[in-house]
């Protein structure tokens, strides 16, 4: 074997991941138009879960935190019943007035005062108006001459109206459904 020339050094092996520089006049490719390389997500940032995964469930017997109960709330909402009553009307010169009125009891019977209630046709759901309940718990309402609506008139005669009670923080809502004795 033969001895390499004075001043010989073989070639060195490159380390992993050593790229030799790019020979004179070459061009790196570049991304297509519109391209752009991945970026690093933000902190906090969590990709969607895939699909068939489910979320963990708490264990049996965990309740997350509530709300801060109001120590003026009532614990338990009460029952209340409301009668509408049949009541006189009358149309005279295509102008219809009524004096329409309900009663408004909890549980006990007892009237439920300062509460208001809602008056409806009952065929169409116009409202016809709404009142306070007295301390026995009775709501008049005088519609004076409003209806003057040939078509409302002849619905109200015949389907009545609706008294509505729509609740409150401390009773539940209900409702009743009262006539009329149309005179002429």
């Amino acid at each position: 074997m033969s001895q390499p020339p004075p001043g010989y050094y073989p070639p060195q092996q490159q380390p992993a991941g050593y790229y030799p520089p790019p020979a004179p006049g070459y061009y790196q490719p570049q991304p297509p138009p519109g391209y752009y390389p991945p970026q690093q997500q933000p902190a906090g940032y969590y990709p969607p879960p895939a699909p068939g995964y489910y979320q963990p469930q708490p264990p049996p017997g965990y309740y997350p935190p509530q709300q801060p109960v109001d120590p003026e709330a009532p614990k338990i909402k009460r029952t209340t019943f409301l009668e509408a009553n049949t009541v006189k009307g009358s149309a005279l010169q295509g102008k219809a007035k009524a004096k329409v009125e309900a009663i408004l009891t909890d549980e006990d019977g007892q009237g439920l005062p300062n509460q208001l209630i809602h008056f409806y046709v009952a065929g169409g759901g116009q409202e016809l108006g709404s009142a306070r309940t007295n301390d026995q718990g009775k709501a008049t309402f005088d519609t004076g001459s409003h209806i003057s609506d040939p078509q409302l008139m002849a619905t109200a005669a015949l389907s009545g109206y609706v008294a509505e009670f729509k609740g409150s923080r401390t009773y539940y809502s209900s409702e009743a459904k009262g006539s009329f004795n149309v005179s002429i």
